[in-house]
């Protein structure tokens, strides 16, 4: 189900698909009619989750002769990352 009035999600399970994680975060991406929807925001609980989930999905989606550590970089440069332990320490 796409909502595209929704501009944040709060990842408050558990799961570990990286298929149905980044299912959820890109419908946040659907663009919405009303307005001019820019940005959209995830807001995952489990760090070390999130972080094992951006890797495998590089890890699927990178093209060929393309190392997953050059996806992850990829990746985190279309999808701005930030910890929270600390105000505005940035993944990249």
């Amino acid at each position: 189900v796409t909502v595209p009035e929704w501009d944040m999600i709060m990842m408050l399970d558990d799961g570990k698909s990286p298929e149905s994680y980044f299912q959820t975060v890109f419908r946040l991406q659907s663009p919405d009619k009303s307005r001019s929807k820019e940005e959209c925001y995830v807001v995952d609980f489990n760090p070390q989750r999130c972080l094992e989930l951006v890797y495998e999905f590089a890890d699927i989606t990178a093209k060929k002769g393309q190392s997953t550590q050059e996806a992850v970089r990829t990746f985190l440069e279309f999808a701005y990352t930030r910890m929270n332990d600390t105000p505005f320490t940035y993944l990249y």
